[in-house]
């Protein structure tokens, strides 16, 4: 594959353009593949406020979804992402309506997707401050073998693969903004995570937290109004209610944990155990009776 996203040639619009028709395919495959929840529907959107997209879907949970192919220019890129966000925000059921589709819930926070060359790092690090926020970065990779070449997109975190300093943010900022209702069962969430692996990154904002393994999201926690929402990417936010929700949440996250430690090399591997620290269960019998009542 030529730099997969030769389709940075740009017009006037500054508009991406692919190189072949077969490139792009492969890279809406390797979307599938990172995100298997989104559905494209359409491609190439302009809009009147001067934005764009290279294509636009939904979600499994009917989140609106914008995506983006970064060009050869980074500020211009980042500005587009941000251009993208700001106007999905703001016409949700404008572009619900365009894409015809009963399925986009023009309630819910867009979803904004940006796909980055593997050396584009100034890229990265300008819109590294958003990522968690309404944008997501996914790096093109290809891999060459005797079967092929295939594409890959691999999820980019924020500060934290990017070299930058921390952004303000912290677990315990989020814990401290959530109303007084959902304090204990924020608090059980991020306590089990500490448990699965001390090797994970966390990534906070005051309304969220997300838990990596390497690249690969594990979990991402969200305080939405009076709602605790959890998923991770493809999968539909569900709302946690009780510890049995999160016993149920947890069991998720470390399955992602044991295909994302599987495919670690095999010396890696040999390293490693997939029981909780310090051998404590996911919830104590203690934790599950405080929330009885």
């Amino acid at each position: 594959m030529a730099p997969p996203l030769a389709m940075a040639q740009r017009t006037p619009k500054r508009t991406p353009k692919p190189a072949r028709s077969d490139e792009l395919e492969q890279v809406f495959g390797a979307l599938e593949t990172a995100l298997p929840g989104v559905e494209i529907l359409d491609r190439g959107l302009e809009f009147d406020e001067g934005g764009r997209a290279d294509f636009g879907g939904v979600d499994d949970a009917g989140r609106l979804v914008l995506g983006l192919f970064a060009g050869e220019d980074a500020d211009r890129s980042a500005l587009d992402a941000l251009d993208a966000l700001s106007f999905a925000r703001r016409n949700a059921e404008l572009l619900a309506q365009h894409l015809r589709s009963t399925r986009v819930v023009p309630s819910l926070d867009p979803r904004v997707l940006l796909i980055v060359e593997p050396a584009d790092r100034a890229l990265v690090r300008r819109v590294a401050p958003l990522v968690g926020r309404g944008l997501e970065v996914f790096e093109l990779r290809a891999v060459k073998s005797r079967a092929g070449e295939r594409a890959y997109l691999l999820a980019i975190g924020g500060a934290a693969d990017t070299g930058l300093p921390d952004e303000p943010g912290s677990v315990d900022d989020f814990l401290a903004a959530l109303p007084e209702s959902l304090g204990e069962l924020g608090r059980l969430v991020v306590d089990r995570m500490a448990r699965l692996d001390d090797e994970l990154r966390i990534e906070a904002t005051a309304d969220t937290v997300a838990w990596f393994f390497q690249h690969q999201l594990l979990l991402r926690l969200e305080h939405r109004g009076d709602e605790l929402r959890a998923g991770a990417n493809g999968e539909r936010p569900r709302e946690l209610r009780d510890p049995r929700d999160v016993d149920a949440l947890l069991e998720d996250s470390l399955g992602r944990l044991v295909q994302a430690v599987g495919r670690l090399p095999a010396d890696d591997l040999a390293e490693r155990t997939l029981e909780p620290r310090e051998g404590l269960p996911l919830l104590t019998p203690e934790e599950i009776e405080a929330f009885r009542d």
